[in-house]
């Protein structure tokens, strides 16, 4: 390729899909589901290039997933529903646990793919990274939007919202969240301030509202150290696979410590900190942030009358309010 020309545009190459209404072989493909590893024997249409018998990817593929077309040697699965033959449907649902009746869903996108032109989508987010071999279901779905010409088409393919992928993102994100959070820091500084110098307000603070700042400033500082630690000064450090699944697994009451087990002691002091501070939360005026003044509306209007008690009146004030005039 020269310069300027990077891309995949092959001009008027149009590249073989398979070879079939050639001679076929019998290839060996390897299988890993008994206690020794085998192999399968299937065939493939080949061609001769150059000296040298070629086949295409898809030809391989419809071999190792046992997808017989007539006129191929080897042993081939009498349908999707053979448990008996490697690579069926049928056959993986005793290993993954995935229903054979999923193949439903692959003819339904394949089927979708065709009426809108290729706009079937696979929307994933970091779900099958929390999983062993998570690399095959990326395969898999990358054959399935590539065999249906999802790939690259508007509105079709493979879209992430979450995962690896985002990886510089979340660096992105971690140096804005940074600043954020020295913002949310200061201003806290500046609430203190005003809580400390200013007369009605410092007279008004109780115990609780010192220890609820005190808490708050730590969870912040806390939270802040872990960040420019562990992402801008250290190598990084993914809480999203171990301090988010653990905060969520408090929620659904079934609280998992070992995710927490490996994090680094910054992070757990954080979290241990927020824990205090969810603690003495409804102890504090921070309780009110769960309240709405709903009753604002309705409430009478706020009289301010003059201090000037010459202008008072000699009227015995009434119980209640009365409206201004």
């Amino acid at each position: 390729m020269t310069a300027g020309r990077w891309n995949l545009d092959l001009g008027d190459v149009d590249p073989a899909l398979t070879m079939e209404g050639g001679r076929a072989v019998t290839v060996a493909l390897p299988r890993f589901d008994r206690a020794e590893p085998g192999v399968l024997e299937r065939g493939v249409p080949v061609r001769e290039v150059g000296g040298h018998l070629v086949t295409t990817v898809f030809d391989l593929m419809l071999a190792q997933y046992g997808v017989a077309r007539p006129g191929l040697p080897g042993r081939w699965p009498s349908g999707y529903d053979d448990a008996a033959e490697p690579y069926t449907p049928a056959w993986q649902e005793a290993i993954t646990g995935v229903p054979a009746a999923a193949a439903r869903i692959a003819r339904e996108f394949a089927r979708n793919a065709e009426e809108a032109g290729g706009r079937s989508m696979i929307i994933m987010g970091a779900g099958t990274n929390h999983w062993f071999h998570s690399d095959t279901i990326y395969r898999s779905f990358l054959a399935l939007t590539t065999l249906t010409g999802c790939q690259g088409v508007n509105g079709g393919g493979w879209a992430h919202y979450v995962g690896q992928e985002k990886c510089r993102p979340v660096t992105g994100w971690a140096q804005l969240g940074t600043i954020a959070g020295v913002c949310t820091l200061g201003g806290l500084a500046i609430l203190i301030y005003r809580r400390r110098t200013v007369g009605p307000v410092f007279t008004a603070t109780t115990r609780n509202d010192k220890l609820m700042y005190a808490v708050l400033t730590l969870v912040i500082v806390l939270g802040l150290a872990a960040t420019v630690m562990a992402n801008l000064a250290g190598g990084g450090y993914d809480y999203r696979a171990t301090v988010s699944p653990w905060f969520r697994s408090i929620l659904y009451l079934r609280p998992d410590p070992a995710l927490m087990a490996g994090a680094p002691p910054l992070f757990q002091l954080h979290a241990l900190s927020a824990l205090l501070l969810f603690a003495i939360w409804p102890f504090t005026r921070l309780v009110h942030m769960l309240t709405a003044p709903v009753g604002y509306l309705t409430r009478p209007y706020i009289v301010y009358r003059s201090r000037d008690d010459t202008r008072a009146g000699s009227r015995t004030p009434r119980r209640g309010w009365e409206p201004s005039r």
